[in-house]
């Protein structure tokens, strides 16, 4: 998910003294069809943001048009919230079938864990962004092919990593997600309703003091064989009506484990 601010500065006056936001939008992206182009590591559908200036009414519209589309307003009926849906591309329509008045859901698809980004949550601030939202949220599938940890110093003092409803985060075979301790704070891995945890064979969760997970009511938990949960010195379990399946979620001697119903 992006989000667009736009601004504008008098040329009397500099940045530092009126800086005024014209016009917003966002763009959700999370839709698996419309991903990353396999050969050249670029994106295959491109939009168009216009900006226009009404002189009479000082009125600025932001306007939008997806490739091969026609130009839409982004207070167009069909748009909610100022959003454009990757998966509804209002303007245009393609051989996938794309319905601009009955746009469906996005495909999760499966996504994969990347070697140079181990440490979660990932934050596109680290990257060159002004900020990130929910950086924690996990909307789309993903499997975890590397050994994975959280930070050590937290950015926020309760950190959120989140597996989003209807989306899945599988750990393959004989992968660790280590849970470490921080400076300060904790980390709480959140499976959502209608949300899955999946550790597949001799896969691994190690949490930490104080770290915790919850499952929240009808989320759900699948172990595989040899698979394991492990709440190591004070890490916590919070089970508000998940259901955990197969074999596995052992305990270390000295641990603190709570649930609610």
């Amino acid at each position: 998910m992006w989000k667009f601010e736009f601004y504008y500065t008098p040329d009397a006056q500099t940045p530092e003294e009126n800086i005024d936001l014209i016009a917003e939008c966002k763009i959700d992206y999370r839709d698996f069809n419309y991903g990353l182009d396999g050969t050249t590591l670029g994106f295959y559908k491109d939009i168009y943001l216009f900006l226009e200036s009404d002189s009479v009414t000082s009125i600025t519209n932001l306007n939008f048009q997806f490739d091969g589309g026609t130009v839409v307003s982004i207070v167009d009926s069909r748009i909610n919230d100022k959003t454009i849906k990757w998966w509804h591309q209002v303007g245009r329509t393609n051989s996938q079938g794309s319905d601009p008045i009955h746009p469906g859901s996005p495909n999760k698809g499966l996504f994969k864990s990347l070697s140079g980004f181990t440490t979660l949550p990932i934050y596109a601030t680290d990257y060159g962004a002004s900020k990130h939202l929910n950086p924690g949220d996990i909307d789309l599938n993903l499997k975890i092919v590397h050994n994975i940890s959280t930070r050590d110093t937290l950015i926020d003092t309760i950190t959120n990593i989140t597996v989003k409803k209807k989306a899945f985060m599988q750990l393959d075979t004989g992968i660790t997600f280590n849970m470490i301790t921080p400076i300060f704070g904790y980390n709480n891995l959140i499976v959502e309703d209608s949300a899955t945890l999946v550790l597949n064979s001799n896969g691994k969760i190690k949490i930490y003091n104080p770290n915790r997970i919850t499952l929240k009511y009808q989320s759900n938990l699948t172990f595989h064989p040899n698979s394991e949960m492990r709440f190591i010195n004070g890490g916590a379990f919070c089970n508000e009506g998940g259901k955990v399946r197969g074999p596995g979620n052992s305990f270390e001697k000295d641990y603190t484990a709570f649930v609610r119903v």
